[in-house]
């Protein structure tokens, strides 16, 4: 059994009969501009030419790239079998079909479901979207956690062990992949980077696995408006002497590196290839610049946005949206408010709005139902310290739960209180 590595989260696991890579992003950015990767991939669309089966843990694109899948020649599509968690919205699975793969399963939740003979996968999404993946085969056991982070606690991290069995290898991020506070907040963002730390020790005390492969972070966050993001960002050389006092092999894997599983490994040279990664980021001034989209345009957008959203949800959206969001924008200097009856300008100070950010990162937020997370995740803002980042929030949330296939409505609101009790419990 051999592990190829692709790039940040994707990889290629050959056993048996079976080729099957995992989310695989060759090249491009991701997040509206907000990212690129580490390293450059060696990865060709080429090397798609005997790969037997594709999983997309979830929609983000540094995970599902459509941009990238539409690369690989048609003729090696034909011969690749996509899988992928079984979803209200059917946009994944629909967009592969389109592109003529040769077939496309959803897979059941949580049940075994075996790709041959030797070689059976289990995969389940959380609340968020993304999903984890087990995979077992020639008597090893595999757990693809990749951005899942609602494994928090002993007692969840137990369950998902129990529904899965022994684990010998794990794949965990092991730095931050989201906004982590303004540019000014750096012990906040140093926080959060020792709490990848804290949960990896927790899925290794839990899993006890005998190799951990630290992935999923090999990203640089890549335009003028949040590359401070990237000062605090754990770094796979630290995670990797953290891990070998951790009673685990640590497998740090650069762009094309091969593992034979089982085998020893030595990833002092992958670690000084990411170093000079590392070094080359610190030292980048072409930095990706938005250009500024007038008042005009995005308050046509703010209306076409509002009126989506209205029509896809139940008149409770009304409750949820009672509260106007205040939004500031950087480049033109000046307020505004969004409600249900669309965006104008007002007389306020950054200091007392919800959110600060460009009219370019606001103009994408409109334009897409998953512009608002695609924000969350690129840090493209700041929340002033006197405003309520939860009433834009509520505007991304509801927009989000859209491009998911869900609605906003009485019977979702009293499903997500069912489902704080039950964490509240312990249930």
């Amino acid at each position: 059994m051999k592990i190829k590595w692709i790039n940040h989260a994707g990889f290629l696991l050959e056993s048996g009969n079976i080729k099957l890579v995992s989310d695989p992003w060759i090249e491009g950015t991701a997040f509206d501009n907000g990212w690129k990767l580490l390293s450059p991939t060696l990865f060709d669309y080429n090397d798609f030419e005997n790969v037997t089966h594709i999983w997309f843990s979830h929609e983000h694109p540094d995970h599902f790239s459509p941009a990238n899948i539409k690369k690989i020649p048609l003729q090696f599509r034909a011969k690749i079998t996509v899988i992928y968690q079984t979803t209200d919205d059917k946009k994944v699975v629909e967009f592969c079909r389109k592109v003529e793969f040769k077939e496309v399963i959803e897979l059941p939740p949580s049940k075994w479901f075996a790709l041959d003979t030797d070689f059976k996968v289990m995969n389940q999404n959380d609340r968020d979207g993304d999903s984890w993946l087990a995979i077992d085969t020639e008597g090893v056991s595999i757990l693809n956690l990749n951005d899942v982070v609602s494994y928090q606690s002993d007692l969840e991290l137990n369950r998902l062990k129990n529904q899965i069995g022994k684990i010998d290898i794990l794949l965990t991020q092991f730095s931050y992949a989201n906004w982590v506070g303004n540019q000014a907040d750096t012990d906040y963002r140093k926080q959060c980077a020792k709490e990848k730390y804290i949960a990896a020790e927790n899925q290794i005390r839990i899993f006890k696995p005998r190799y951990v492969i630290p992935f999923a972070s090999f990203v640089w966050f890549c335009h003028e408006e949040n590359y401070y993001m990237n000062h605090e960002a754990n770094k796979i050389g630290d995670f990797h002497q953290w891990l070998k006092g951790q009673d685990v092999s640590s497998i740090v894997l650069y762009p094309n590196d091969v593992w034979t599983v089982g085998e020893p490994f030595d990833p002092e040279k992958a670690i000084q290839m990411y170093n000079q990664n590392y070094i080359d980021v610190e030292n980048k001034t072409d930095l990706i610049h938005a250009e500024s989209v007038d008042i005009e345009t995005l308050k046509e957008l703010a209306a076409k946005y509002i009126q989506r959203i209205s029509s896809k949800n139940s008149l409770i959206i009304k409750q949820k949206l009672k509260k106007r969001a205040l939004i500031y924008l950087t480049n033109w200097q000046k307020a505004f408010q969004l409600t249900l009856g669309g965006m104008r300008e007002i007389n306020k100070n950054i200091e007392d709005c919800d959110i600060s950010l460009s009219s370019a990162a606001l103009a994408y937020c409109f334009k897409f139902e998953w512009g608002g997370a695609t924000l969350t995740v690129n840090g493209r803002f700041e929340k002033p310290k006197n405003g309520n980042f939860g009433h834009i929030e509520n505007y991304f949330y509801i927009a989000n739960l859209n491009n998911m296939g869900k609605s906003y409505s009485i019977s979702r609101i009293i499903q997500n209180a069912k489902r704080r009790l039950r964490e509240k419990l312990n249930v």
